[in-house]
């Protein structure tokens, strides 16, 4: 779309360009027959006192031509004669050469030399009102005004070619401004979709949680019977804060998979493997016991993740009046399982 969007914006710029390229191609090849004719002409007013009776061709052509054509193998007898009869030819000077020698190189007189016979003004026909050196400044205001047009072409040139920047520069600019207005929809639209899968997947979690909840603890409640021994209570307590610390397990890795939230999930279950070894190992130390809920980095890591805090609940820690949790129902057991059950998922 990008590239399609630029070529229809450049289309009329370019043809203007290429108009002006082809008027200035133009002008160049009239500036170059004009500087030719005119030193045609300045080799004649040099020349202007030879014979007239066997005079020599040279000074009525191009040297620089003929210059050329002896580089291509010619003599110079066969150069200036063949450069002589196309004077008035109109077209590039070499190429009509050529043309001429590829046409009588067969003929007798081919090599030799062409000489200006004399004529005498009753027989040499209609002349020209204008003397050489006339004709010769004419040439040379031709050859002036051809310059002054030059520069101007090239002038509007330049003058064309900078508007194409500026008018080219204009349209990336608003085609920039377009895209990035879509990239930015794009992903609005990305995470708009990204929270609500997030949020659809927390409902099914939590109803999930809920129907567990009602099998495994809803029936046994109402179910109580006075065969129900005190040794049996102790066993039931570390099933349910097993399944809960599970359950919380099972709900973060749910909600924050390595694909949509990276790392989340592995530095939730690491920060409490940590708090846990620490009471484990320091069964005496209230120290261990504490979590300051407000701790920015606990925050961060446990508490703003949902699971996190049923984790903690389920191995005994309980929310304090002062907001910290405290591990009141210390059980190594449960908390050894619990270190169990999260290292078995990092």
């Amino acid at each position: 779309m990008l590239t399609f969007f630029t070529d229809a914006v450049m289309t009329d710029a370019d043809k203007g360009l290429e108009e002006s390229m082809a008027l200035a191609q133009q002008l160049d090849a009239e500036q170059n027959e004009a500087n030719a004719q005119v030193q045609m002409l300045e080799n004649q007013i040099e020349n202007e006192g030879i014979q007239a009776q066997g005079g020599s061709i040279s000074s009525y052509v191009n040297q620089s031509y003929v210059n050329q054509l002896l580089e291509l193998g010619f003599t110079k007898d066969v150069a200036e004669k063949a450069l002589f009869l196309n004077l008035s030819t109109p077209g590039e000077p070499i190429a009509n050469a050529l043309d001429w020698i590829s046409a009588h190189s067969d003929d007798s007189d081919f090599h030799e030399a062409l000489q200006v016979v004399g004529q005498s003004e009753a027989t040499s026909g209609p002349k020209s009102t204008l003397t050489k050196e006339e004709k010769l400044k004419k040439a040379k205001e031709l050859q002036e005004s051809i310059r002054k047009k030059r520069a101007e072409e090239e002038k509007r040139l330049n003058e064309e070619r900078e508007k194409q920047r500026v008018h080219g520069a204009k349209a990336m600019s608003e085609v920039k401004r377009k895209m990035e207005e879509e990239q930015k929809k794009i992903a609005l639209d990305v995470q708009k979709r990204e929270k609500q899968e997030f949020l659809a997947a927390k409902q099914r979690m939590l109803e999930q949680l809920e129907r567990d909840k009602q099998e495994r603890f809803g029936k046994k409640a109402g179910d109580s019977s006075s065969g129900t021994t005190s040794q049996q209570q102790p066993q039931k307590q570390v099933l349910e804060g097993i399944e809960l610390v599970k359950h919380g397990i099972k709900l973060v890795k749910t909600l924050y998979t390595e694909d949509r939230q990276p790392g989340v999930a592995k530095t939730c279950f690491k920060t409490l493997t940590v708090y846990l070894n620490n009471a484990i190992n320091n069964p005496t130390e209230d120290k261990f016991k504490r979590i300051n809920q407000a701790n920015e980095a606990f925050q961060k890591r446990v508490g703003k993740i949902n699971g996190g805090m049923s984790i903690l609940k389920g191995v005994g820690f309980i929310e304090q009046d002062d907001g910290s949790l405290f591990l009141e129902k210390y059980d190594v057991e449960i908390m050894r399982e619990a270190v169990r059950c999260l290292e078995n998922n990092l």
